[in-house]
C-alpha cells in the first residue's frame, strides 16, 4: 500500500532588538499538526536557516536618531528537500514626535502620534512598500526590498501578508513576504533589504529595547499540486503562486 506523503514545514524565529539592539533566537520546526519541536530537525528534513550578515545577533548595537546599522536577511535551505520560504518581519511603533529629516522641526502631520520608528532599506535600488495587502496605503512606513519580477525572470521577494500585531504591549507592523524560486539544498535567497536606520525622531522619547522580529518558514515543494506548476517547476513563480503557497502553509497552522 502505498503511503501519503505528508507536507510538513519548518519556521525559525529570530528576534533582534534596537536601540541597544538584543538578540534571542528561537528555532522552532512546525509540522501539519501544529506540533512544536525544538532544535530539531523532523521527518522530512525541511529546514530553513537565517543570515542577517553583517548584523551579529550576539552584539549590542546603541542607536540615535539615524542610526544606520548593517541588517540583511536571507534564507538559506539547509534541508535535504526542495523548498518554498517565506519571511516574516515585525517593525516596532511607538508613539513619538516624528522630526522632518529637512528641517528638523516636527513634522507637518499629527504629533506626537504611533507609526514605525525604523527604516528599512537596500543598499541599491530597491522597491518600496507603499501598500499593504489589500492595497490600503500605509503611512509612517519605509521600507525598501528586492522585490521579483517572474515575467523579466528577476529573483526576489513578493508581498503575501500584512497584518498587525500587538506583543508585550509593544505594537507592531508585520509584513510577511514569498520568495518567488524554489530553492534547493544549499541555495540562499536574496536578501529581504540590507540595512535599518531609526528615523530622525525625538529619540528620548524612545525609552527600552526595542525589537525588530525576523521569522522564516519553509514547505517542501513536492506534492503542493499547485496549478499549472509542475513538482520538478524551476522558473520564476507569479505573485499569484506565492500567495497559493503561503495560504496552504498558513492553512496549516504554521504562521
Amino acid at each position: 500500500m502505498m503511503k501519503k506523503k505528508k507536507q510538513f514545514f519548518r519556521g525559525v524565529i529570530i528576534g533582534t532588538a534596537l536601540i541597544v539592539l538584543l538578540a534571542a533566537s528561537l528555532t522552532t520546526s512546525y509540522l501539519t499538526d501544529r506540533e512544536i519541536a525544538y532544535n530539531i530537525v523532523t521527518i522530512g528534513n525541511v529546514e530553513v536557516t537565517i543570515d542577517e550578515t553583517p548584523f551579529d545577533p550576539t552584539s549590542s548595537y546603541p542607536a540615535d536618531a539615524g542610526t544606520v546599522i548593517g541588517k540583511a536577511p536571507k534564507l538559506k535551505n539547509e534541508g535535504t528537500t526542495d523548498e518554498y520560504v517565506f519571511i516574516k518581519v515585525s517593525v516596532p511603533k511607538k508613539e513619538v514626535t516624528f522630526l522632518d529629516e529637512t528641517t528638523g522641526k516636527k513634522d507637518g502631520n499629527t504629533n506626537p502620534r504611533t507609526g514605525e520608528i525604523f527604516k528599512l532599506l537596500t543598499n541599491d535600488t530597491g522597491t518600496k512598500l507603499t501598500q499593504d495587502i489589500n492595497n490600503t496605503a500605509l503611512t509612517d512606513v519605509t521600507f525598501y526590498y528586492h522585490k521579483g519580477d517572474n515575467s523579466n525572470s528577476v529573483d526576489g521577494w513578493y508581498l503575501v501578508y500584512t497584518t498587525a500585531a500587538t506583543v508585550n504591549s509593544v505594537d507592531y507592523n508585520v509584513y510577511t513576504f514569498g520568495y518567488n524560486k524554489k530553492l534547493k539544498p544549499g541555495d540562499s535567497t536574496k536578501t529581504l533589504f540590507d540595512k535599518i536606520q531609526l528615523k530622525s525622531i525625538i529619540d528620548t522619547e524612545v525609552k527600552g529595547d526595542v525589537s525588530i522580529q525576523v521569522g522564516a518558514y519553509a514547505i517542501q515543494s513536492d506534492e503542493l499540486n499547485l496549478p499549472g506548476i509542475e513538482n520538478d517547476y524551476e522558473g520564476h513563480l507569479s505573485t499569484t503562486n506565492v500567495e497559493t503557497i503561503y495560504n496552504i502553509v498558513k492553512n496549516k497552522g504554521g504562521v
